[in-house]
């Protein structure tokens, strides 16, 4: 086996030449007319070479804008995607997971626990869309930890093992003294056994 060359991900083997001849490049890589991978330029993940061979940028990684010159600027911190407004600043559009949108374009840290969240207008603060395992969403829009779980439902712990109750919050605690449920008799009985608070 030969070894492609450098950003090359897919090549052939020249015979005659002894050499490698590049078919694909890596992301943020193109082909020159010399079959070798070139960089498409700063954060830039796809371009073509114009006649002068001189990369252009089509599209940039996440977390940086395309400007008019074929350039990747940096978005504000965390950042997914961004704009310009009309002062030509540029704003958040979106964030990377563990940050959200807030009223003022900029993303910020989510609430503890949470993998994606997003403004709640009705209440002026986060609220989460998913969590961390063993963490789910409550109704309050919070992850909540739900230990012991037979059914995960959209609002939390929908049933609890049979040691186990569940909450108004959706969560399942241990049964302590006289509040602990029967044993179940049947085998559906004992898949599933809830005991309401």
């Amino acid at each position: 086996c030969v070894s492609c060359s450098a950003h090359c991900i897919n090549c052939n083997y020249d015979k005659i030449t002894k050499k490698t001849i590049c078919n694909y490049c890596q992301t943020g890589y193109t082909l020159n007319s010399k079959k070798i991978c070139v960089s498409c330029g700063y954060e830039c993940d796809n371009c073509y070479l114009d006649i002068n061979e001189k990369p252009i940028c089509t599209s940039c990684y996440p977390g940086h804008k395309l400007n008019d010159d074929n350039n990747c600027l940096d978005c504000p911190e965390h950042c997914y995607s961004c704009k310009k407004n009309e002062k030509d600043e540029l704003y958040c559009t979106s964030c990377f997971s563990n940050y959200g949108l807030n009223p003022e374009k900029a993303c910020v840290p989510c609430p503890v626990n949470c993998y994606h969240c997003f403004w709640n207008y009705t209440i002026g603060n986060f609220g989460c869309s998913s969590c961390y395992s063993p963490y789910i969403v409550s109704r309050e829009y919070e992850c909540i930890l739900c230990s012991s779980i037979q059914e995960i439902g959209g609002s939390g712990c929908v049933s609890c093992s049979y040691d186990r109750y569940n909450t108004k919050k959706y969560q399942c605690y241990r049964c302590l003294g006289d509040n602990r449920p029967r044993l179940p008799s049947t085998a559906l009985e004992q898949k599933y056994a809830l005991v309401k608070s």
